[in-house]
């Protein structure tokens, strides 16, 4: 199971939703940002991601 990684993503400003997933370790952030949109049906794209690493505040930039 070390293959996987737990992400929460808060999508409430999008959709009002937030989503704890279990993604491969080998996805990138663009690609699990983009099914997700896609299944929800969300029109948006995505250039740049960037995510917050919730325990130390960190910002990653993909």
């Amino acid at each position: 199971m070390e293959h996987y990684i737990n992400i929460t993503l808060d999508l409430g400003l999008v959709c009002g939703k937030q989503l704890d997933l279990r993604i491969p370790s080998t996805m990138t952030l663009k690609e699990m940002i983009q099914i997700v949109l896609e299944s929800y049906a969300i029109d948006m794209l995505i250039l740049n991601p960037t995510a917050r690493v919730k325990g130390s505040g960190a910002v990653q930039v993909y």
